[in-house]
């Protein structure tokens, strides 16, 4: 399955191991080598599918791809390795990885035949990897309402180009709007969050409030509020809205939108299928 650039690689150009280099921090009596294999195109992986909101089975072929990124260059690549006394297989990888930058790719799901693009560029901290869906992106289950949709879609686009701080602020604005679309209106999400532990403190929320513990949307509001607030002009705060914690935040919205926009819908076509069932036998 590809989720970020490793995963990509891994997926189109393969290394074994062989006699003739040294890999790094290892002695001269332990000589190894790595061949390349280069996947042929188009190649099928599991990648998330906006559309289908789901993992699905992915076509993906290359539209632009430097000339060289082909075995026969790697070949040669490896011989003036050689002559040049380089022995580093980690420089030599990374020498063939390089090679993907730039390119630019196609990946159509073969369930609902959606296209997304996939760019690898040089970005500031390196080789940056870009899923750009036709479709709105990020975490939207197929019954999220298109508001709630359209900020998830906009804090995925934010948070592959790099910028997580705008990421955590569309995340924060996706929680407004999904608590806006169940019926929380209060200006200032602070005091809709208030009103809905409210609400549950008088059992009459509804029904994922009782599953979903109403402080993580607190801490999403806050963490979305450090990033878009002066914070009296020290931006060095912002480091710690790094991936691990996007990822985190995700899961939770993930979760949230599982309960409150799948769970009722997918009890229902299960016990409409366990009536329809029991109807026919009863004929």
């Amino acid at each position: 399955m590809i989720n970020d650039l490793h995963d990509f690689k891994r997926a189109i150009v393969q290394f074994s191991s062989g006699t003739g280099f040294i890999s790094s921090g290892e002695s001269s009596s332990n000589l190894k080598t790595v061949n390349v294999k280069v996947s042929s195109f188009p190649f099928r992986e599991d990648i998330h599918c906006s559309k289908c909101s789901d993992i699905r089975k992915n076509e993906i072929e290359p539209l632009y791809l430097n000339d060289n990124f082909n075995e026969t260059y790697f070949g040669q690549l490896k011989l003036r390795y050689k002559q040049l006394g380089k022995n580093d297989i980690d420089e030599y990888e990374e020498s063939v990885n390089k090679l993907l930058s730039p390119s630019f790719w196609q990946s159509k799901c073969l369930q609902c035949n959606s296209k997304s693009h996939i760019v690898i560029h040089e970005g500031p901290q390196g080789q940056e990897f870009l899923i750009l869906p036709s479709s709105f992106g990020g975490l939207s289950t197929p019954n999220t309402p298109k508001n709630v949709s359209f900020y998830l879609d906009q804090a995925n686009r934010s948070h592959i180009l790099g910028a997580n701080s705008a990421a955590m602020a569309m995340y924060r604005a996706a929680i407004e709007h999904i608590l806006v679309e169940q019926g929380y209106t209060r200006r200032m999400l602070g005091n809709k969050i208030q009103d809905l532990l409210m609400d549950v403190a008088n059992e009459e929320a509804p029904s994922w409030a009782y599953e979903v513990d109403a402080e993580f949307l607190q801490y999403i509001k806050k963490l979305g509020d450090s990033a878009i607030h002066a914070n009296d002009g020290e931006i060095e705060q912002q480091i710690h809205l790094d991936n691990e914690l996007i990822k985190n935040v995700k899961t939770v919205i993930s979760f949230l939108l599982f309960s409150i926009y799948e769970v009722s819908r997918k009890k229902q076509k299960l016990l409409d299928s366990l009536k329809t069932a029991m109807n026919k036998m009863e004929e």
